[in-house]
């Protein structure tokens, strides 16, 4: 075999060999290629859903803080109107007081006696002192359920007994026993009344 064959056939076996090398290598860098993409995206997969999974906790979160919130304001306003509601009687006794202190300072004005002017005197202060408090209550969103003249509403009111009076219509209410008050549509104490029944 002549030198020069012999050079170009270990040239052509090298090319041969490098390029098999070549190709192994670049199948082996694609083999690689696509174990780390996979892997990548495995990667990707979890971090997205671990992602997913904190978000949902975070609104979960937020919205039982939201329901706690509400829950604590509901009974905040609940304790609030039963307190208030507690002081209806109080009330009660000072409009009793004032309608039974005036009758008595009336008497006592037409007999010409001088402590009317002392008991005129104390009922102006019981005066101001249920105005102050029907303010608080009234700040409070709570204001008397309206009744003499007005026709009988069994969710507002409670007929404590009847009359017959055929100038006013069937159920119209004639006298209030007992104010009622109510805080919005909540009924804290239905208004006790006389209703006209003429049949």
């Amino acid at each position: 075999m002549s030198h020069k064959r012999n050079v170009w056939e270990t040239v052509s076996n090298f090319l041969l060999q490098q390029g098999n090398l070549l190709g192994d290598g670049l199948a082996a860098l694609e083999k690689q290629l696509g174990k780390l993409g996979r892997e990548q995206y495995k990667a990707n997969t979890l971090v997205e859903a671990q992602a997913e999974r904190l978000q949902a906790a975070l609104e979960s979160l937020q919205d039982t803080l939201s329901r706690q919130e509400a829950v604590q304001e509901e009974a905040i306003r609940k304790t609030r109107l039963d307190i208030l509601e507690a002081l209806l009687p109080v009330l009660d006794g000072l409009e009793a007081g004032l309608k039974s202190g005036g009758r008595h300072a009336y008497r006592l004005h037409r007999q010409g006696s001088p402590e009317a002017v002392t008991l005129t005197a104390w009922l102006d202060g019981q005066r101001l002192l249920r105005d102050r408090l029907l303010a608080i209550l009234e700040a409070e969103g709570i204001r008397p359920i309206p009744a003499v003249g007005r026709p009988f509403d069994p969710y507002r009111h409670v007929a404590m007994g009847t009359v017959k009076d055929e100038s006013l219509p069937d159920g119209q209410i004639t006298a209030e026993e007992q104010r009622g008050y109510a805080a919005g549509d909540r009924v804290l104490r239905y208004a006790r009344v006389v209703v006209v029944r003429n049949k």
